[in-house]
């Protein structure tokens, strides 16, 4: 069998989400993520961005260990037509 290893950081980038209705503003409240329990010293850095526009704005970091959800708030008034999502994952590498 051969060994497998993972590397110690990693992105996922979404791609714009307009929920069927790219020409209407929509007013953003929260997002929640779902994972597997974490384990020291995993983390997951949940960011966002507007039309596909500008940087990338945080909400928040997951690295609770033993942790599964996490919501996270918008700034109040936060609006757009379109939305992206970046999650970066943390840790150690290994097998």
């Amino acid at each position: 069998m051969l060994a497998t290893r993972y590397p110690a950081a990693g992105q996922l980038e979404s791609g714009l989400i307009s929920c069927g209705l790219p020409g209407v503003a929509k007013l953003f409240k929260s997002v929640t993520i779902v994972t597997s329990a974490i384990a020291s010293p995993q983390t997951i850095q949940v960011e966002y961005r507007l039309e596909d526009a500008g940087g990338w704005t945080t909400l928040g970091t997951l690295s609770a260990v033993g942790a599964t959800t996490a919501t996270y708030s918008f700034a109040a008034s936060t609006t757009g037509r379109q939305i992206a999502f970046r999650l970066t994952f943390g840790g150690t590498g290994g097998a």
